[in-house]
């Protein structure tokens, strides 16, 4: 009797189980079909307000906003397909607002000669900020959310060592990637960058 007790309370425990795991799988799937036939916008609005207040389109460059994706696919659990068509809407719909900005701050670079007679292209920090950083560390150096460092903050990641800092910019630190995700910068550039994030949010 008291066998029969276990084995159907086994059975019933099984079961809930079963069948949880089950509408958990079901629920999934019905969301990732249904995703699918959203478009960019409608996936941004679905997907980024759970976390926080959706932003404006035009408060970040195409360029920013390519930048801001890597991390926020990750972070918002996008698919592929989901990230492209969120950053296709972002860059469709920012476009028009920095079609001259984009071009205009990848210009703000210092020319050097040197030792050889070489003319060597160097990008100012503000410009490598402006251009990579800021889409996730902010204009402000407070950051676009709570999983960003606040630059700003007495005693916060600005008190490390140069060296430290450098290091983690090359090669990448929590959710940011190595060079902030773009790997065309150089040693140089990435020198010029913490320079200026120094001089500008450090108190």
């Amino acid at each position: 009797m008291q066998n029969r007790f276990w084995i159907k309370l086994v059975c019933i425990l099984t079961g809930i189980i079963f069948n949880g795991f089950s509408i958990s799988y079901a629920s999934k799937l019905i969301s990732a079909s249904s995703n699918k036939n959203m478009s960019g916008v409608q996936l941004w609005a679905n997907n980024c307000s759970r976390c926080h207040n959706a932003r404006s389109p035009t408060e970040f460059t195409p360029i920013q906003w390519d930048t801001i994706m890597l991390h926020m696919r990750i972070q918002g659990g996008l698919t592929g397909q989901e990230a492209k068509a969120i950053l296709a809407y972002l860059t469709e719909a920012s476009l028009p607002e920095f079609k001259t900005v984009t071009t205009t701050s990848s210009n703000q670079q210092d020319t050097n000669t040197n030792a050889s007679g070489k003319t060597t292209v160097k990008s100012s920090g503000k410009a490598v900020y402006q251009k990579t950083c800021i889409a996730c560390h902010g204009a402000d150096g407070k950051g676009i959310s709570s999983s960003f460092p606040d630059f700003t903050k007495k005693g916060g990641v600005l008190s490390h060592p140069s060296s430290v800092l450098l290091n983690n910019i090359k090669q990448g630190i929590g959710s940011m990637p190595a060079k902030g995700g773009n790997p065309n910068l150089s040693d140089e550039d990435l020198q010029a960058a913490l320079d200026y994030i120094k001089n500008t949010f450090a108190k």
